[in-house]
């Protein structure tokens, strides 16, 4: 690894804190560097400035002072006049006069070190010079009398630059004052506002680890109510929605029937949202359609219209109903609409991007879960009837006697059989027989045990019923209460009222069988019995 990634990859492994406050340093060194040069170099350009106008006044001024004098050669009095400008400016460090007139330009007037007039010799303009470490201005004028072209000399100031000097190092010194006065500002700028904001911050990274490591009951508490309170507050939702879909997960799992699987959904979700849900499912289960929830008029008819228009040719599905305050997500199989949810909320609140995924994921979840349920139902169940088929009737008797033999308990078979139902076909006709078979069925679903008994239909006009965990005498109160029951239906056909009756026949395992063969036989018998009776009886295998 070079060393420019060994540097990254150290400043990667900061922490958030760290950084602000790197930052925060860099930022403050580098305003107030970038201050302090715009101010030394402005400062350096006024005091300048003002330095070079001085020089030249007093360079001026002595020159038209001395014009006269010079010309009359007063060298006396020309030194004298030299000498008192110096001791009234201390920044004057010498003062040389020369006379051109003289034959080799003598300096006739010397006030201040001669090093320095020596070493100016050669400067006719305004310029600096550097001697022995010592910096100076050093500023040339002509001298004639006013008037006259010719030259009668020249005056030559030098002013030193300490003063200069010394004014740009207290203003750095006051810039480095400032600048470690600035991090110490940025500093504990950088620690309020890691306060401020990087404590809500590791707050949530905190509740974000927990969450990952499987405490899925943990909520991110953050009182703030800026990015960082909605940042919370959305991967609280989140959690709970992640919650809430594993929660289904499970119950579409446990539950046996689509209604079933419909009604504890939606009573899952209304515990955890707060508005209206329903879910509308138009085929297969049983029924034309099935609805659950509270219905909603708009979504409903979304739905249903839909479900009546064409499968596009394009394959698209539709797009979900989205409204201020209505959601609605179709279901589909094979480019068709089989259904949908929705979500109603109050009319002052608006569905979000949140509400959108939850009820989308609950979407698919019950899309792919009722499509098995339905596959699996159609597979067990009579289509005429709605009761289980045969098949199914077989796998259940197996199952019972095995948990029977288990738990060292007993179960009774109910067999039936509609009386006279050939003479209802023949005379008004299969479709009105298959009416009377499904009024039966309905007869049977409102007399047994909820999801305990399993009604199954037989084949034909025969019925079969299991009755898990009830002994003779309990089974023969359940099977007057069915033959009741079937007895007071009554149908009008071709105007003419037609009542039907059932015979039924009662054998408990392991009282009158030990196997699956020999109990369906013994129930027959004992139906048989019944119908030879005189038809409209219950009997059991004793009365055999």
């Amino acid at each position: 690894m070079s060393m420019m990634e060994q540097v990254h990859d150290r400043i990667l492994r900061l922490s958030i804190r760290m950084k602000l406050f790197i930052a925060m340093m860099i930022v403050a060194i580098g305003v107030t560097a970038g201050v302090t040069w715009v101010a030394l170099w402005q400062q350096e350009a006024v005091i300048e400035s003002s330095l070079a106008a001085s020089g030249r006044f007093i360079a001026s001024s002595l020159a038209d002072h001395i014009a006269e004098l010079l010309a009359q050669s007063q060298y006396f009095e020309i030194r004298e006049i030299a000498n008192s400008i110096q001791q009234k400016d201390s920044r004057i460090l010498f003062i040389a006069v020369n006379d051109l007139t003289t034959p080799r330009n003598e300096i006739v007037a010397i006030v201040g070190d001669d090093r320095w007039v020596r070493a100016t010799q050669d400067i006719f303009t305004d310029r600096r010079r550097t001697l022995d470490d010592t910096k100076l201005y050093v500023f040339f004028e002509p001298v004639q009398i006013r008037g006259v072209e010719k030259l009668l000399g020249t005056v030559r100031v030098g002013l030193s630059l300490k003063f200069m000097q010394d004014r740009l190092v207290q203003t750095r010194d006051l810039m480095l004052g400032l600048m470690a006065v600035s991090i110490a500002f940025s500093l504990l700028l950088a620690f309020i506002i890691s306060d401020t904001v990087l404590k809500p911050l590791r707050t949530v990274m905190s509740g974000i680890l927990k969450i990952a490591g499987g405490e899925f009951q943990h909520r991110i508490r953050v009182e703030s109510r800026d990015e960082t309170g909605i940042l919370a507050g959305a991967f609280n939702r989140m959690t709970d929605n992640l919650g809430i879909l594993q929660e289904i997960a499970t119950i579409l799992n446990e539950q046996a029937g689509p209604q079933e699987v419909l009604t504890a959904v939606l009573a899952r979700l209304a515990r955890s949202i707060s508005g209206t849900t329903g879910a509308l499912v138009f085929h297969g289960v049983g029924a034309e359609e099935m609805v659950a929830g509270e219905p909603d008029e708009i979504a409903l008819f979304y739905l249903r219209k839909l479900r009546a228009s064409p499968p596009p040719e394009s394959g698209e599905h539709p797009k979900p109903l989205a409204e201020s305050n209505r959601l609605c997500f179709p279901f589909f199989s094979e480019n068709e609409v089989t259904g949908g949810i929705w979500m109603v909320r109050p009319a002052d609140a608006v569905i979000d991007e949140i509400d959108e995924r939850l009820l989308n994921g609950v979407s698919n979840q019950l899309e792919a879960t009722l499509s098995k349920l339905e596959f699996q139902y159609r597979a067990v169940t009579d289509a005429m009837t709605g009761l289980y088929n045969h098949r199914y009737f077989q796998q259940e008797m197996n199952r019972q006697i095995d948990r029977t033999q288990r738990m060292n308990g007993n179960f009774t078979l109910v067999m039936s059989d509609l009386d006279h139902f050939k003479r209802v076909n023949d005379t008004f006709g299969h479709q009105q027989g298959d009416i009377v078979l499904r009024a039966v069925a309905g007869a049977i679903k409102k007399s047994i045990r909820g999801k305990i008994d399993v009604p199954c239909r037989y084949g034909g006009e025969e019925f079969g019923i299991i009755l898990p965990d009830t002994p003779l005498e309990g089974a023969k109160i359940f099977a007057d209460r069915l033959r009741n029951a079937v007895e007071e239906l009554e149908f009008d056909f071709d105007g003419r009222s037609v009542r039907i009756t059932i015979s039924i026949g009662l054998a408990t395992f392991p009282d009158s069988a030990t196997d699956k063969r020999s109990l369906i036989e013994s129930a027959d018998r004992a139906l048989y019995v019944a119908k030879e009776s005189g038809r409209n009886a219950v009997k059991t295998y004793k009365d055999v």
